[in-house]
């Protein structure tokens, strides 16, 4: 989507404005093996939360998507989120 507030062409201000609905507390980092397809029907990686640190492997979507929403579910009790 051109110039939206996530696009590198957009304003700063607007690039700002948007990150700032963006908390580091649910941010995470993902990192595919070279056998990842585009369709993600075959992906491998490991899976990092950047607040905590936390990490871990994952075979395949499922269990990529598991571990963020345990995490999310962990800060949510925890006054975060």
């Amino acid at each position: 989507m051109p110039n939206s507030p996530d696009s590198d062409k957009a304003p700063v201000g607007e690039r700002d404005a948007a990150c700032a609905t963006l908390p580091v507390d649910r941010a995470f980092v993902v990192r595919f093996t070279g056998n990842t397809d585009s369709e993600l029907a075959s992906c491998a990686g490991r899976v990092e939360h950047v607040d905590s640190g936390r990490r871990q492997s994952f075979a395949d979507l499922p269990a990529l998507l598991a571990f963020v929403r345990r995490v999310l579910a962990d800060g949510e009790g925890n006054g975060h989120a």
